[in-house]
């Protein structure tokens, strides 16, 4: 990490017996930071069969549904990820801005990974896990996997992905 070197990451990968690991992308507000997908995308590709990359997308994005399709479709990202409480303004995960971000990957068939903690978001309300609960019912045959198990919420997490079906 303090290398920020890709080579290193992979050797310490490989003398703890990690196969593969998930390259999670992430755009969202300035004040977060960002990474092109395309960046994702060339580091699966410089190591094979390593990593797995999630595409990230903003919600505010006006092109949000077609970065999905470009990374997915052009890049061969494996899923979305979602920080709705790092956008500015910043979103609870079940604002129907959102939405059509779900439903594109629901139309591709792969999985979102919504970030969901206290640090997400400019209060802890946004880490509730009742926002997801909402967009699981609401696309019951869409994958949702819940980044940092919304942390202090994690109980009631649990809870959510034992009602969900479609929520880990």
């Amino acid at each position: 990490f303090d290398a920020q070197s890709a080579e290193l990451f992979v050797e310490e990968m490989d003398e703890l017996g990690v196969d593969v690991a998930v390259i999670m992308g992430q755009r969202c507000a300035a004040a977060w930071g960002s990474v092109d997908n395309a960046h994702i995308a060339e580091l699966a590709e410089r190591y094979p069969g390593r990593f797995v990359g999630f595409a990230g997308v903003d919600a505010h994005d006006p092109d949000g549904v077609g970065e999905i399709r470009r990374a997915i479709e052009e890049l061969g990202c494996r899923g979305v990820s979602l920080l709705p409480g790092w956008s500015e303004p910043p979103l609870h995960d079940d604002d129907p801005r959102v939405f059509p971000l779900y439903e594109a990957a629901l139309e591709l068939g792969v999985p979102v990974v919504v970030t969901s903690s206290h640090v997400i978001g400019p209060d802890m309300s946004f880490a509730m896990p009742e926002y997801l609960q909402r967009v699981a019912l609401a696309y019951p045959e869409l994958t949702l996997i819940v980044g940092h198990a919304c942390w202090p919420w994690t109980a009631q997490a649990c809870a959510l992905a034992a009602r969900c079906h479609n929520v880990y």
